[in-house]
């Protein structure tokens, strides 16, 4: 649900995962996939404003990292360090 509703924001949507989902997410309105697999997202994404993180842990610090000085965070999961978002 989260990709058509960014969409109907007019957000742009990149999204991550593994490779069978991609043209699931591609056909609902994500503009770019990344398969994790091969590509480091922390390399090739900069200046995000909204970051909707479903895996917390470590992924939380590499999320934030690629965001503006200025943004949203979305925690799903719950084991997501409170600390990371203070540092920011």
């Amino acid at each position: 649900m989260a990709i058509p509703i960014a969409k109907a924001k007019g957000l742009t949507v990149i999204t991550n995962g593994d490779v069978s989902n991609k043209e699931r997410v591609l056909s609902i309105g994500a503009d770019r996939f990344i398969d994790y697999k091969t590509e480091d997202y922390t390399q090739t994404v900069n200046d995000v404003d909204y970051v909707l993180d479903t895996l917390g842990g470590a992924e939380t610090e590499k999320q934030m990292s690629i965001m503006k000085k200025r943004w949203a965070f979305s925690i799903v999961k719950s084991n997501a360090k409170m600390e990371l978002l203070l540092k920011k």
